[in-house]
């Protein structure tokens, strides 16, 4: 697994990387205390066949994928989350 953490200017982190013959995405440990669980979203993009893949399952730094396809797990992957530890910026109307 190959992973890149991106931080963004607004309240979200981001989780990139490829998994490759494995069905667990791993966050950094910090996830747990400081990302809101409820409000993560998980991207995957099957690299060389349909894999009809899917995540299953989002529990602390664990995300399990699972795959309809005979062909082992190969993609990338996006995670996002809301950070509890930076206040929530005001929102101006438009």
């Amino acid at each position: 697994m190959i992973d890149n953490h991106i931080h963004s200017s607004r309240r979200l982190l981001f989780e990139t990387g490829r998994l490759r013959h494995t069905n667990e995405i791993l966050l950094p440990e910090e996830w747990s205390e400081i990302i809101d669980e409820s409000t993560i979203t998980v991207h995957l993009t099957p690299i060389g066949a349909d894999q009809t893949i899917i995540a299953k399952s989002v529990r602390g730094d664990r995300i399990t994928v699972q795959s309809k396809s005979a062909f082992p797990i190969d993609c990338y992957y996006m995670v996002t989350g809301e950070r509890l530890d930076v206040p929530a910026s005001e929102v101006v109307p438009v």
